[in-house]
């Protein structure tokens, strides 16, 4: 089977249209780093299942941070803000993406879940059932290709899983509207000029109060993140095909210096190298 490879700074914050319908209610993605990464906090619509494999680093959450050495498997539950620090991977990363909602007609597993006594936004991010299961998130990786039948059949005995952690995890990750909201308009704003006032007002809240929660709620200042957003941008233009100056200003940044100067800093090459090595 052939694998669609993507680079680890790839991150959708909505459920991408058009991708998933009840016969293909998942995606896998497989993803390579050649460089270590930081991927800024984020959430989307999806339930992500993301199989290790190896890797190193650390899973940023808003109860604090999870090495990722120590895990196979991180379960992320449609809107859960999260983010990547130091990620590294020599192997093949398997991000598998699942839309309830493309789900429903055939399978309702949120019904599901309330019958088994558990809530989707209960799913642990590790767990040791997780760990004695892995051959079965392996198996669902290499679904994606597979007929309708048995790519239900796979996700049928992965939720079975997930659920099963559920009942042993008394620990549920609540999500704070303070920091989906930030990271909503952030996203939405990034490409424009940004000053903190605007932000901690968009928080509503002063600038002092709200730099003290950014930063205990993601690990980061509210300007890295933003940085580190703007360049994810970039590093998507450049893919696209964009050339590094209109990457730059297209992402955000107003001096194309500085740009070439943190890209490098932060991804381990220049940007006109990452544009031609890009991994398709």
């Amino acid at each position: 089977m052939k694998k669609n490879y993507h680079s680890t700074n790839l991150h959708s914050f909505k459920e991408p249209e058009g991708i998933f319908n009840p016969g293909r209610p998942f995606q896998v993605i497989h993803r390579l780093s050649a460089h270590p990464a930081m991927v800024p906090m984020h959430y989307h619509q999806m339930l992500e299942i993301i199989i290790w494999n190896g890797a190193q680093g650390s899973g940023i959450f808003e109860s604090g941070e999870l090495d990722i050495s120590k895990a196979s498997v991180f379960v992320i539950h449609p809107g859960m803000p999260h983010g990547f620090r130091n990620l590294f991977h020599s192997k093949p990363v398997h991000v598998i993406q699942i839309s309830l909602p493309a789900m429903l007609p055939v399978f309702d597993a949120e019904a599901f879940a309330k019958y088994a006594g558990v809530r989707i936004d209960a799913l642990p991010v590790t767990s040791i059932v997780y760990e004695k299961e892995l051959a079965a998130f392996n198996f669902l990786s290499e679904a994606a290709e597979k007929d309708p039948v048995e790519r239900y059949r796979f996700l049928n005995a992965v939720l079975c899983v997930l659920y099963s952690a559920a009942e042993k995890s008394p620990n549920v990750i609540k999500t704070d509207p303070f920091l989906t909201r930030i990271i909503s308009w952030t996203e939405h704003h990034a490409a424009e000029s940004i000053r903190l006032s605007q932000a901690a007002a968009a928080a509503e809240m002063t600038e002092p109060s709200f730099c003290r929660k950014f930063k205990s709620k993601s690990g980061m200042t509210f300007g890295k993140y933003l940085t580190l957003i703007r360049l994810e941008r970039a590093a998507k233009l450049l893919r696209e095909g964009a050339l590094v100056t209109d990457a730059a200003f297209g992402a955000g940044f107003n001096d194309t210096s500085y740009f070439i100067q943190i890209f490098k800093r932060n991804f381990g090459i220049t940007p006109h190298c990452y544009a031609r090595s890009r991994i398709q």
